[in-house]
Order: structure tokens, then C-alpha cells, then sequence
């Protein structure tokens, strides 16, 4: 660790200067921007709107030209009513967000840190107790959630 001196006048009679000693790191949460997360979702509304989309296009009128300009035609085609009926919620994250962190954990932690604050020690272990299952049970369902993802785009062979 890299440490800065700064030199000061004595204090009061004294012969001796002071000297502060400032370590010269930096925080890792000063050191990462906040990133900006897209999400695109397509729930059974949004299937069905493309759905409605692609029935009632004249298929004939985008496959007319040669095949190179029909592929590219339709493609762009799909990607367009896709975007367009998509659900996209945007948020932003930490470099360092946990993604089974919830809002419910977010305010026991607070309600933790305040008992801690006001040293209640009963109501501390409580807030603890109470937090540690809220993160238990958290981490759990996401596991769980990764697992069947995964496990849903295995193909058999």
C-alpha cells in the first residue's frame, strides 16, 4: 500500500512538525462506474402481438426479390415486430450487485444496521437471524432458477 506524507507546521510551541500520513488507493466503489442493464422480455401479450403481426403480413410482397435481399428483408422484418411488441425495463447495477438481492433483503440489512446503531443487542439477533434467512432462502431460488435454465437448454443428442 502506497502512502502519501503531507507536512504541517508545528503545532503550538512544539519544535517537531506534523506530518499526516494519507494512504493513496482507491475505493473500489469510486473505482467502478454504475452500469446501465437492459432487459427485453416477451411474455404471452407480446408472443401473441407478433403472432397477430405475422398473420397479417403479405408474406409475398418481402419474398419477391432474390433470395439474399428476402432474407435480409425478413430478418430485418422480425427483428422490427420483435422490438417493437417487447417489454424492455432498464435499470442500473453496481459492479458488485448480487443478482438474488432483493428489496426485502435490502431493507432487513438497513433494519439490521439500525438496531446495531441504537445497540439493541436482542433486537439485533433478531434483525440477524431474520437476515441471514432472507439471504438463505434468496440464494437458494436463484440457484434453483440457473439450474432449470441451464437444465432447459441441454438438447439431447
Amino acid at each position: 500500500m502506497r502512502i502519501k506524507p503531507t507536512n504541517y507546521p508545528p503545532l503550538g510551541a512544539s519544535d517537531h512538525n506534523a506530518v499526516q500520513l494519507v494512504p493513496t488507493y482507491i475505493c473500489k466503489h469510486s473505482k467502478y462506474k454504475r452500469k446501465q442493464i437492459s432487459n427485453t422480455t416477451l411474455d404471452e401479450r407480446d408472443v401473441e402481438q407478433c403472432r397477430a403481426s405475422f398473420d397479417t403480413t403479405d408474406w409475398t410482397e418481402l419474398l419477391a426479390a432474390d433470395t439474399d435481399t428476402a432474407v435480409d428483408t425478413v430478418s430485418e422484418y422480425i427483428n422490427f415486430t420483435v422490438a417493437t411488441n417487447s417489454t424492455t425495463k432498464s435499470f442500473r447495477a453496481n459492479h458488485n450487485s448480487k443478482p438474488w438481492l432483493t428489496k426485502e433483503i435490502s431493507e432487513a440489512i438497513k433494519w439490521r444496521y439500525e438496531a446495531k446503531k441504537h445497540g439493541d443487542s436482542s433486537l439485533y439477533k433478531c434483525a440477524q437471524k431474520t437476515t441471514n434467512k432472507l439471504i438463505l432462502t434468496a440464494k437458494q431460488s436463484y440457484k434453483d432458477k440457473i439450474l432449470n435454465a441451464m437444465s432447459s437448454d441441454i438438447k439431447v443428442a
